[in-house]
C-alpha cells in the first residue's frame, strides 16, 4: 500500500491541473486501485494499492510519471544541485558484485539545524514523524518522493576504509533499533574497519547512526541486488522502506541525483557545505531491446492498433522506441524492471489505451504442437482412474517438519531449507502420507463417513550430491464404506480393500501402511518410463431434462430369499426407462408372518420426455403380475 498526498502529486506533473476527481478516475484505469481516501493535515491523502512487480511507483514520482502518460503530459524536473564531483575522500571497495554502484559524499554539518515545516508535515501524512535530523529527515522525504533509498552515516564514528563485502558466518551485527543479529555468509554488509556498519539495503547501525552531535557526515546512494536485499530481510523478518524498494529494484538513473539531491539539502537546512562527491563502481547497461510485433499487439489486443499510437504510448511511460513497417523495438526505460517481453509491452499500451476501448470478442488460442511430457501425461491418466474408482484428488504443502518423518526417511540434513516457514515446514517432504493423514482427519472429523484421497507429487531423498525428487502415488482410504442401502451394509476399510484396488489398478505389489485412527494408505514411485496400461477414455452420457419417477413396493419373501435373481427378474420385464432399483430396507417383525421378512423396494423412472402417471402404473403393474410366479407377496 503507498500514502500519496494529492497536494505533493499535483507539484510533481507540470503544464496541468490534477484534481482528486481526475485522480479517482484515473488510478484505477491504470492498475492502481484506490483503497482509501482521507482529509488530514489540511490535505488529501490517498492510499493506493501497489502490484509486487511495480517497485517504480513505490515514491509519488513513479505514480505521477504514470498519471502524466495517461494524460498526455509531463513530469515537472527533479529540483537541481550544484554538487561537483571529484576524487575520493574516503576509500570505499566494492568486494561483492551483489553491489555494482556506490555514490558517496561528505558533508560538513553547520550550527544552525533547521527541518522545515512543509517537511515535517509530509512525514506525518506518510506515516512517519520528524526525528529532528536533517540528513534522517530529508533522506526519508526524498525516499518517500522519488523511490531512492539512502543512509548517512556519522563520519567521525567511522574506522578506518569502507567495504562492501558478504558478512562473515557468525558475525554479529546491531542495527539502528539497538537489537543484535547474527549473519550469514549470504548477508550483504558495509563494513568498517572494525566490523559491519550497515546491512546493505535494510538497515543501518547503531555504531555509526546519526546524532545531535553528529558534525560530518557520509552520505551513501547505492545498488544493491535486489535478491540478495529480499533474502536478507526475510531471514531476519526485518521489513524497512528500504528493503522494500531495494528488494524490488530501484532506478539506476536516480542514484547519483538522489545523492547530490540529499547532499545539497542537508547542506542548505544546517547552513553546511558539501565537501566531496565521488562514486564507485558501474552503473548498469541499458537494457536491451525488446521486439514486439504489430501483429501480436493486435492478436492480443483483439483489434488493431496502429505503430505510431503504439510508439507515442510507450514514449510517454519513458521507453525509446524505434519502429519499422512491421514492428517496434523497444528500450525499457531504467525504471521499469517489470518490462522484460513483447507479452509486457502489450500491457502497457492497452493500459494507455484504455481497457475500456478493447473489444469484447474472444482471444485466439495458440495451439501447441509440442506433445506433452509423459511425467504430465502420466499424472492425468493415474488421476482419471483413481477419480473414476472414487477417489479424490489432493494438493498438500510441499515441505514437512521433522515430526512428519517417516522411518524409512532419508537424512533430515540434505532436505532441510535455509529459509523455512516455520519448523513445521522445515524440510522437503521424503513422504506424502504424512499430510494426506492430516487432510483425511480433518475431513472424517468434520462428519465425513469415508475418506477416499490420493496425491500425485514429487518426494525427495538425500543423496551426497543433493535432494533428488521422485515423483510418488499417494492413497489413503479409511472411515466406514457402504451403508447406501441395506444390501451394502457399512463396513470398516481392512487391508482387503487396499488390496482390491491394487489389483484393480494393476499393481503388482504395494505396501500397505496402517496410519491410525482407522486409515490404510500406501506410497509407491511412479515409473519413469510409459506402461502398457491402456488411458480412460470418458464419454459423455446425455442427461434427461425432465423428472424422475419414484415408486415403492413393500413384498413379503421368505427368509433366506437372495436378492439378485428377483431385481434380474423385474428388470427383464422393465423397460429401459428403468434408471434404478434397490432394496432400501428389509424388516422383520411384529406384523410380518414367521419365516418371512419385508422389503421395501425403490423403482426410478426417467426419459427423455415427461412420463405419464398411465405408463408408470403399467410397468409397475407387470411387475405385480410377476410376484406369484416368484412366491413373492405383495405387501
Amino acid at each position: 500500500m503507498m500514502r500519496v498526498p494529492l497536494s505533493i502529486l499535483q507539484k510533481e506533473i507540470s503544464g496541468r491541473i490534477l484534481s482528486l476527481d481526475q485522480v479517482q478516475q484515473y488510478l484505477p484505469m491504470l492498475g492502481f486501485p484506490i483503497e482509501h481516501i482521507e482529509s488530514l493535515s489540511g490535505d488529501t491523502l490517498l492510499e493506493i494499492e501497489i502490484t509486487a512487480n511495480r517497485s517504480d511507483v513505490l515514491s509519488i514520482r513513479g505514480i505521477a510519471r504514470d498519471l502524466a502518460a495517461k494524460l498526455g503530459t509531463t513530469l515537472g524536473p527533479l529540483p537541481g544541485s550544484s554538487v561537483t564531483e571529484g576524487a575520493s575522500a574516503l576509500s570505499i571497495r566494492l568486494e561483492s558484485p551483489l553491489c555494482s554502484f556506490y555514490a558517496a559524499s561528505i558533508v560538513d554539518l553547520g550550527s544552525s539545524p533547521y527541518i522545515p515545516y512543509d517537511t515535517t508535515k509530509f512525514l506525518e501524512l506518510m506515516g512517519s514523524s520528524s526525528k529532528a535530523l536533517a540528513s534522517v529527515d530529508a533522506s526519508n522525504e526524498l525516499l518517500y518522493r522519488f523511490g531512492q533509498p539512502t543512509h548517512a552515516f556519522d563520519l567521525d564514528t567511522l574506522q578506518g576504509s569502507i567495504t562492501v563485502r558478504l558478512a562473515k558466518s557468525g558475525e554479529v551485527f546491531v542495527g539502528l533499533d539497538g537489537i543484535s543479529r547474527t549473519l550469514t555468509a549470504q548477508d550483504l554488509v558495509i563494513a568498517d574497519e572494525a566490523g559491519p556498519i550497515a546491512l546493505a539495503g535494510v538497515l543501518g547501525g547503531e555504531r555509526t547512526k546519526v546524532t545531535a552531535q553528529t558534525r560530518r557526515i557520509l552520505v551513501e546512494s547505492a545498488l544493491f541486488d535486489a535478491v540478495s536485499v529480499r533474502t536478507t530481510a526475510h531471514r531476519l523478518n526485518l521489513h524497512t522502506e528500504a528493503s522494500n524498494r531495494f528488494g524490488r529494484g530501484v532506478d539506476p538513473s536516480q542514484v547519483v541525483p538522489i545523492r547530490n539531491l540529499l547532499s545539497q539539502t542537508i547542506a542548505q537546512w544546517t547552513e553546511g557545505k558539501v565537501i566531496a562527491a565521488w562514486n564507485v563502481g558501474l552503473l548498469p547497461l541499458v537494457a536491451s531491446p525488446i521486439h514486439l510485433s504489430l501483429s501480436l499487439l493486435e492478436r492480443m489486443a483483439g483489434r488493431p492498433i496502429s505503430g505510431p499510437d503504439a510508439m507515442a504510448h510507450l514514449e510517454r511511460l519513458g521507453a525509446r522506441v524505434l519502429m519499422d513497417e512491421h514492428a517496434l523495438n523497444v528500450i525499457p526505460p531504467s525504471w521499469r524492471h517489470d518490462l522484460t517481453q513483447a507479452e509486457d509491452l502489450v500491457e502497457e499500451v492497452l493500459r494507455l489505451e484504455g481497457y475500456d476501448r478493447i473489444d469484447s470478442v474472444l482471444p485466439s488460442v495458440q495451439a501447441d504442437p509440442l506433445p506433452m511430457p509423459f511425467e504430465f501425461t502420466q499424472r492425468i491418466q493415474w488421476s482419471e482412474r483413481l477419480a473414476h474408482l472414487g477417489f479424490f484428488q489432493t494438493l498438500t504443502f510441499g515441505f514437512q517438519g521433522p515430526s512428519d518423518e517417516t522411518a524409512s526417511a532419508s537424512d533430515p540434513s540434505g532436505r532441510r531449507l535455509s529459509n523455512p516457514l516455520g519448523e513445521e515446514y522445515s524440510l522437503m517432504r521424503s513422504s506424502l502420507l504424512p499430510a494426506l493423514k492430516k487432510a483425511a482427519l480433518q475431513n472424517l472429523r468434520n462428519g465425513q463417513a469415508e475418506v477416499r484421497l490420493f496425491e500425485i507429487a514429487p518426494v525427495y531423498q538425500s543423496y551426497p550430491e543433493g535432494p533428488h525428487s521422485v515423483l510418488t502415488l499417494a492413497l489413503i482410504w479409511g472411515g466406514r464404506a457402504g451403508g447406501e442401502d441395506v444390501l451394502t451394509p457399512a463396513q470398516t476399510i481392512t487391508p482387503l480393500h487396499l488390496m482390491g484396488l491394487a489389483q484393480t489398478l494393476q499393481l503388482p505389489t504395494i505396501h500397505i501402511v496402517d496410519l491410525g485412527e482407522g486409515l490404510l494408505g500406501f506410497e509407491l514411485p511412479l515409473p519413469s518410463k510409459p506402461s502398457a496400461v491402456a488411458p480412460l477414455i470418458p464419454h459423455f452420457v446425455p442427461y434427461s431434462r425432465h423428472p424422475m419417477v419414484q415408486r415403492d413396493l413393500s413384498l413379503l419373501v421368505s427368509q433366506g430369499q437372495t436378492y439378485g435373481p428377483i431385481e434380474s427378474a423385474f428388470k427383464k420385464v422393465l423397460p429401459g426407462v428403468c434408471k434404478s432399483l434397490r432394496c432400501v430396507e428389509v424388516y422383520r417383525g411384529k406384523g410380518v408372518p414367521e419365516g418371512q421378512e419385508a422389503w421395501l423396494l425403490r423403482f426410478q423412472f426417467q426419459a427423455d420426455r415427461s412420463l405419464t402417471t398411465e405408463e408408470v402404473d403399467e410397468w409397475m403393474k407387470t411387475v405385480v403380475d410377476l410376484l406369484p410366479s416368484m412366491q413373492i407377496t405383495l405387501r
